[in-house]
């Protein structure tokens, strides 16, 4: 399990649940993505990184639940698609011409994109659709802390 350290309202139940689902996936590595909407109704102060994908707009989870072999064996070839993952233009760049074209026509799926990095870094990949907005919240702006620290202060 690889969990970003920046992710504020993180609880253990939420990873319980990624894992119980993401473990379901049979997959080598599987990753988090969560609806717009979950993220806006829970952080509607929040500027995310979205993608529109043909069956919705998306944001990248923070955690990645993988086969400890795989991880290691892919590690190199993954860099890039960390590197790169708050720019969806430069991403589907990377993974080809035909998904550059389909993803600034909206046309877009999940399964492709599966599919390609499955391709790339020769494993199995899987996209899991997330209902964990806590996942998707992170701190990587000072407007982010200000917004975490004024949330975490109505919970106490």
């Amino acid at each position: 399990m690889i969990v970003a350290s920046d992710i504020p309202f993180v609880t253990p139940g939420v990873i319980d649940k990624f894992i119980d689902a993401a473990v379901k996936q049979e997959a080598d590595i599987v990753f988090p993505i969560i609806s717009k909407d979950i993220m806006e109704r829970a952080f509607p102060q929040t500027v995310r990184t979205y993608v529109k994908l043909k069956e919705g707009v998306f944001t990248g989870g923070n955690m990645i639940l993988a086969k400890n072999k795989e991880i290691y064996r892919c590690a190199e070839k993954g860099k890039c698609f960390v590197e790169w993952r708050k720019n969806p233009f430069k991403l589907c760049s990377l993974l080809g011409t035909r998904f550059l074209y389909k993803y600034l026509m909206n046309k877009l799926t999940i399964p492709e994109i599966e599919h390609k990095i499955s391709e790339i870094l020769n494993i199995k990949s899987k996209a899991l659709v997330c209902d964990c907005p806590e996942i998707g919240m992170d701190i990587d702006k000072p407007e982010d802390f200000l917004l975490a620290e004024k949330l975490l202060a109505q919970v106490s």
